[in-house]
C-alpha cells in the first residue's frame, strides 16, 4: 500500500489529507486531520484532492490555488499496483 500526505496552508488554517492507494487509479482510504472545512473550492464543495496517483500533483495544485493555499504532498512509501483495464475477448 502506497501512502501519500497532502498538507494544506492558509492564513488561519491547516489541514492534512492521507491517501491510501493499492492501485495507482484512485485511493483506497481517504483521512483527514485538521481544518477540512477551511478549505473551500469556488465551486462551494470542500476541496478533495483525489484520484489518479500520476495526476495528484496537478490536481492537487489546481485545487489548492482556487482555496487560496499552499500544499506539500509528501511520499510516505509503499508500493501501490498499477492500474490497467483489462482487455476482454
Amino acid at each position: 500500500m502506497k501512502t501519500v500526505k497532502i498538507t494544506l496552508n492558509k492564513e488561519g488554517a491547516q489541514a492534512a489529507c492521507t491517501l491510501q492507494y493499492h492501485f495507482t487509479d484512485w485511493p483506497e482510504k481517504v483521512t483527514w486531520a485538521g481544518n477540512r472545512k477551511a478549505f473551500v473550492l469556488k465551486s462551494g464543495h470542500l476541496i478533495h484532492p483525489t484520484g489518479p496517483l500520476e495526476k495528484l500533483d496537478g490536481k492537487v495544485a489546481f485545487q489548492a490555488s482556487q482555496c487560496g493555499a499552499t500544499f506539500k504532498i509528501e511520499d510516505l512509501g509503499g508500493e501501490a499496483e498499477t492500474w490497467t483495464d483489462e482487455v476482454l475477448p
